[in-house]
């Protein structure tokens, strides 16, 4: 019996395969495996078991910790809160924008039926800004002023990441993008959302747009989509989104082992060019919580679940 499988390169020395089981593994080739059969694109057809193991496997190995970064993610503090907030401004601000660009290189490529996902997906995501701007709020905070002056790095660099993918001659590969973020947004859920409650002044609930992209929003159904579309492409298309995917994981990982230090002392410099005080934000009620998971304890994550059908809907 031919066995179901897919299989993506994410670097020359690591392979994702998937299996028709709903299990995936990384294969890392040898030198001198010239007979092997995973060193050549793959070309069949996917099934929608087989396409979400390899887009879960592509993410697992991106987020993987490379040696060197801290043992320990960034804990969760209300600068950490804050500085995360304006991250998420960022990263979503742009994001219908960046779709209808893709959209529209996908309609210039005769491409109709991708074009018409892609511009699903920008409405989808409209709006999604204002939720960080909200919870920024919430906090007392000049939101406006804030997200203009504090500008983190690895938000920007996932940005041009997406906006490059979406440029790019094939546009369908900025899916895996998107796939992995709302893919690791699953693996938040209750327990987040109240450490972020717990953190912070006292009646303030900025917890908006963690609710909307956590297992509790609408991102448990926007995966379901995205596979379910992802699945009926072409093999050429699902190895590139597979691959960015994986790359855009990479980029996730500088987010979670940032330097809390730094962190401060951007926030530091965004109030002083402001015209505030920072001293409440990075010194009052510093309480933390290891609530973001490390590399090694998403991956797990990822392994044991299994992309279910959402119980709550949210727009």
């Amino acid at each position: 019996m031919h066995e179901e499988l897919e299989w993506v390169s994410l670097t020359p020395a690591l392979v994702v395969v998937a299996t028709g089981q709903g299990r995936w593994f990384l294969h890392r080739p040898s030198d001198v495996a010239f007979g092997d059969p995973f060193l050549l694109p793959m070309s069949e057809d996917g099934t929608r078991t087989t396409t979400q193991g390899l887009l879960d496997g592509a993410v697992c190995a991106g987020v993987a910790r490379p040696p060197g970064l801290s043992s320990d993610p960034v804990p969760l503090t209300l600068a950490m809160l804050l500085y995360s907030l304006v991250s998420s401004y960022h990263t979503t601000h742009r994001t219908p924008a960046t779709f209808r660009i893709a959209a529209r290189r996908a309609a210039v490529l005769g491409r109709r039926e991708l074009a018409q996902f892609l511009e699903r997906k920008a409405r989808h995501e409209s709006g999604h800004d204002q939720l960080a701007l909200q919870d920024l709020r919430e906090l007392g905070l000049p939101a406006d002023r804030l997200v203009e002056e504090l500008r983190p790095g690895t938000a920007l660099a996932l940005l041009q990441f997406f906006e490059t993918s979406a440029q790019g001659d094939n546009p369908a590969g900025c899916l895996g993008y998107t796939y992995c973020l709302e893919r690791l947004a699953l693996l938040r859920g209750l327990v987040e959302i109240e450490a972020v409650r717990k953190i912070s002044p006292s009646g303030a609930d900025p917890t908006r747009f963690l609710r909307v992209h956590s297992s509790v929003g609408s991102d448990a159904r926007h995966v379901e989509s995205l596979v379910d579309f992802i699945v009926s492409l072409p093999a050429s298309d699902r190895i590139l989104i597979a691959q960015t995917a994986y790359r855009t994981a990479v980029l996730m990982v500088q987010h979670i082992y940032q330097d809390l230090a730094t962190i401060k002392e951007e926030i530091n410099q965004a109030f002083g060019r402001i015209g505030g005080a920072s001293s409440h934000w990075l010194h009052s009620g510093e309480t933390s919580t290891h609530v973001q998971p490390s590399p090694s304890s998403t991956a797990r994550a990822l392994r044991r679940s299994a992309v279910s059908k959402p119980s709550v809907n949210q727009s």
